[in-house]
């Protein structure tokens, strides 16, 4: 649900995005700027096939007009404790507001393209991870320690994934001595194969599960993990590599999806990682890191600074680049 490292994130995945459309240049787009003075605050983008920006902001949805960067028409309503969820295409998105008097989670389906209501639904409890398949139209939704699919075209429920989950760890030993403990067993992050046929679920157990979705049965993990819990999982466009990282460190993880097996762990920076996004044609892995801890010498510049977007080999995990921020020095 929302948050404000939520909300940074997110903004995170779209710079990121961006960024390396502007590292291949045969890309052509118009980049529209993250905040505008007077505006509501951006929360998550996309594109849609038109052309035109899928725009999610604090009350509500945006479409963006990508050459003059004004909004063409706002549509949907969120909640103060909301989440929105874009599929795939962005064709269609999905706004999950609670209610924390009733602790009833409503889910609304939109069309984006037309702006119409699709579907409504109710869970009774606070959903932590949704997303939409690629294919077909199913909905898989994380909640009290269960995934369950849904048919988001009419609202029905199509049946849970059936699996002996891990046991959950309270508390993680963490480099350097230290002890993490986490409150609740939760999923952290999920997303489908290009194909449609797995779920894969990352959660702070800590673990990333593979799920077969025909079966509904837990099929394997990604084994190699070393933190406290795992805080994304991103798919490569041609359905071959996972991408994962860890909340506390900064570590980058890619694994084989067919294999389930560890291909590539490398350090990124000195300042953990925000986010990952493989490049469209899978050969790229952008790795944005965040400024943590900042250190100062009497009268020396501060030190620590690390806001970059880091470039990778997906099949050896060699650092190709890096760009981002460029500022140093705050006196």
């Amino acid at each position: 649900m929302k948050t404000f490292s939520t909300l940074l994130k997110r903004s995170l995945r779209v710079h990121i995005a961006l960024m390396g459309l502007v590292y291949f240049p045969c890309f052509v787009f118009a980049i529209e700027p993250i905040g505008t003075i007077g505006q509501p605050l951006p929360e998550q983008h996309a594109f849609l096939p038109d052309g035109n920006i899928l725009r999610a902001v604090l009350s509500h949805i945006q479409i963006i007009d990508t050459d003059t960067g004004a909004v063409i028409d706002e549509f949907g309503e969120r909640t103060y404790v909301s989440d929105v969820v874009f599929s795939p295409t962005a064709e269609h998105l999905a706004i999950l507001n609670f209610s924390s008097d009733s602790k009833i989670t409503t889910i609304n389906i939109w069309d984006t393209i037309v702006r119409e209501q699709v579907s409504e639904w109710e869970i009774p409890a606070r959903i932590e991870v949704a997303t939409f398949s690629p294919i077909g139209s199913l909905f898989a939704i994380s909640f009290n320690d269960e995934i369950h699919l849904w048919n988001w075209e009419i609202g029905a429920f199509r049946g849970k994934m059936i699996g002996q989950r891990r046991p959950w760890e309270s508390c993680h030993s963490s480099i350097g001595g230290g002890i993490t403990c986490t409150s609740l067993p939760r999923d952290r992050a999920s997303t489908f194969s290009p194909d449609g046929r797995y779920l894969i679920v990352a959660s702070n157990r800590p673990d990333v599960e593979l799920w077969n979705v025909k079966t509904r049965r837990l099929e394997g993990h990604f084994e190699g993990h070393t933190g406290t819990w795992v805080e994304d999982a991103v798919m490569s466009p041609d359905g071959t590599r996972l991408a994962t990282y860890e909340k506390d460190w900064n570590d980058v993880y890619v694994w084989d999806v067919d294999t389930q097996q560890l291909l590539w762990q490398e350090e990124s920076g000195i300042s953990r990682i925000s986010d990952v996004v493989f490049s469209p044609d899978n050969r790229h892995l952008y790795v944005a890191t965040q400024t943590g801890t900042l250190d100062r010498s009497g009268g020396e510049p501060w030190q620590g600074w690390d806001d970059q977007v880091r470039v990778r080999d997906v099949k050896s995990g060699q650092q190709m680049d890096t760009f981002g921020s460029e500022f140093r020095i705050l006196k």
